[in-house]
């Protein structure tokens, strides 16, 4: 077996073997991967199932997150009766096909050195296996970029039209994906497209990268949204930005989503326009925004920050290794592009041109991390490049010595002063993380470990208000009503205005006595959010505490119209009844309780009072 077969088997055991290794760490855990992204996921789930189950142009007129990976999801689940776990074993392959893919392209760009030093970077940059274990389209964007750039790099070689058809297809799909994706293909198509002799080349893979979109607008037509649409999250980021990331491409921090949606009108062409007056109101004020978002961007982090990585690492052991970090990986991978064009080949240039195509479709849209993903493969074939071309160092000129000592310098003098440069976003990583595993915490029911992460986060932000509602959580709890609105009723006078702060003050006040206030928050609660039945059955007993008992019964009324799935809508009118000896329809109701809670003791034990009175009346 040749040296270069040993090196590709090794980089592939060790993929493999990494992957295990996190699968094992992580399956036990309850939510399998669900700390990362939990909402991303469901609703890739619930959109999956519903393919499955022979909708196949799904429930949303408009889709709101990437049909490329919904339909993708939705055939894994056709055919596995609704796996989420075969669907991640398939995804944690393909991460290993990607590993390989990446190998082939550096071969075809600059040889085989460059190859598989590519792959093993790619092998040890961990993240890319957290994004694989979970619900989420990266790994599929990164498999499909990949093999785009391989089938068009061996198109090239062999002159096969064909290749560069699926080459298309490919990014195609990656588009459906995320829209963002298309800058890189729109660069290898103009790349073809200037040379009369590759005219032909570049129609047939535009016609491959535009076949699947096609399909889409055929969709949408059928199902009554906007032809263009492709994801209408995806608009409302673009513009906005996402606030615990960075701006979007407009100057918005956070605005109001709907009222996007509503300018927008549904219209991909309004959501445009909409854009472009944004920028062309203020272009050096854009102009500098990107700038400071690359420098962002190459700084770098592997996770968005209010995912707790502290806490990801206390799961999943393996990410404690940290692998080739971005940190280390992103300067690597600038020296490389530094090195590409001081070449001054055609093949090292035409990379180039791909690898900022590539970065400025997630820098000028994004800067959330795991949109950078899908190029991770790019990152690391300019990171194998600078290390195989750095080997060569005797074989360069004095001059070209001193270039790269001071190019090497300057990257290793940002890596080492990014803490410093970037204390101001560390912070904020740090509150946020902080907050995000105090969440946990409480939702295991670990208070003590909850107060601790939660009290840590207020030295980042002495006045946050989100701290102070989850204390006052936590000290409701425990029992202590008292302290819980001591805490709850600073979050409100700090300005936290939620349908769950409301509830919690009107439940603390129920506790402690205080029936009017309670039933003020309480309907407070409801203005905000008025779907909540354990809100409108506290206000009910509320009510008949303070001795309202017309407000309660009809609130109890109508949580039997609203709710028919709930037994105790059923159980406290049926008692109401009872007191009063309308035994008949006292009766009646609950039967209906017990039909929906069936071995409930009390509930039996009341039907049989029921039934007895009804014998003696």
């Amino acid at each position: 077996m040749s040296k270069r077969k040993i090196c590709i088997l090794t980089v592939v055991l060790l993929m493999v073997i990494l992957r295990i290794i996190y699968f094992i760490q992580i399956k036990d855990y309850p939510g399998f991967s669900i700390f990362l992204f939990p909402d991303d996921q469901e609703y890739y789930d619930r959109m999956a199932r519903e393919f499955s189950a022979g909708s196949y142009l799904l429930s949303e007129v408009n889709i709101t997150r990437g049909p490329g990976y919904i339909y993708f999801l939705g055939l894994i689940y056709k055919f596995t009766a609704n796996s989420a776990l075969v669907a991640r074993i398939i995804q944690f392959g393909l991460g290993v096909i990607t590993g390989l893919m990446v190998i082939q392209c550096g071969t075809l760009m600059f040889g085989g050195v460059v190859g598989i030093l590519a792959g093993f970077l790619y092998s040890l940059y961990l993240p890319i296996i957290a994004y694989e274990a979970a619900l989420l389209m990266m790994p599929l964007i990164a498999f499909l970029v990949t093999a785009g750039l391989w089938l068009f790099f061996c198109a090239r070689r062999n002159r096969n039209l064909w290749l560069f058809a699926l080459s298309g297809v490919c990014f195609g799909w990656a588009f459906l994906c995320r829209p963002n994706s298309l800058i890189l293909p729109f660069v290898l198509a103009v790349s073809l497209l200037i040379r009369k002799k590759h005219r032909i080349c570049g129609v047939l893979f535009l016609a491959g990268t535009m076949s699947l979109y096609s399909a889409l607008i055929v969709r949408n037509i059928v199902a009554g949204g906007d032809p263009l649409n492709i994801t209408t999250q995806g608009e409302i980021v673009l513009l906005s930005g996402h606030w615990h990331d960075s701006d979007g491409i407009g100057w918005y921090r956070t605005p109001n989503e709907p009222q996007i949606i509503q300018r927008a009108g549904g219209s991909f062409l309004r959501f445009l326009s909409i854009l472009w007056s944004d920028i062309s109101s203020n272009i050096p004020r854009w102009a500098t925004k990107q700038a400071v978002k690359t420098y962002a961007f190459f700084l770098g982090y592997e996770f968005p920050q209010f995912i707790d990585v502290q806490f990801l690492r206390e799961v999943v052991p393996l990410l404690r290794l940290r692998g080739i970090p971005f940190g280390v990986l992103s300067p690597l991978a600038l020296i490389g592009v530094a090195l590409m064009l001081a070449a001054r080949k055609s093949t090292e240039r035409l990379f180039v041109v791909y690898f900022v195509s590539a970065c400025a479709s997630v820098i000028i849209f994004y800067i959330i991390a795991r949109f950078r993903q899908p190029f991770i493969p790019l990152f690391c074939i300019a990171g194998g490049y600078c290390i195989a071309r750095t080997a060569e160092w005797l074989k360069l000129r004095y001059v070209k010595r001193i270039i790269i000592i001071i190019v090497v310098f300057g990257f290793l003098v940002m890596a080492l002063n990014s803490k410093a440069l970037t204390r101001k976003y560390r912070m904020s990583f740090a509150y946020n993380q902080l907050l995000n595993r105090g969440n946990l915490y409480l939702a295991q029911g670990d208070l003590d470990k909850a107060e601790i992460a939660i009290k840590r986060s207020l030295r980042f932000d002495p006045a946050s208000k989100m701290a102070a509602f989850l204390l006052g959580v936590i000290e409701f709890q425990r029992g202590k009503y008292n302290e819980a609105l001591a805490h709850l009723t600073d979050a409100w006078m700090m300005g936290y205005a939620t349908d769950q702060l409301y509830k919690h003050l009107a439940m603390a006040y129920h506790h402690t006595g205080e029936l009017k206030k309670a039933v003020g928050f309480y309907k407070k609660s409801l203005d905000v959010n008025a779907d909540q039945f354990d809100v409108w059955n506290n206000l009910a007993t509320a009510y008949m505490q303070i001795g309202t008992v017309e407000e309660a019964v009809e609130i109890w009324q109508k949580n039997v119209r609203d709710y028919p799935d709930k037994f105790n809508a059923y159980y406290n009118l049926a008692c109401y009844y009872a007191n009063n000896q309308e035994y008949k329809r006292a009766h009646s109701l609950m039967r209906e309780a017990e039909r929906l809670k069936p071995g409930d003791e009390l509930i039996h034990e009341k039907l049989r009072m029921l039934e007895k009175a009804l014998k003696e009346q």
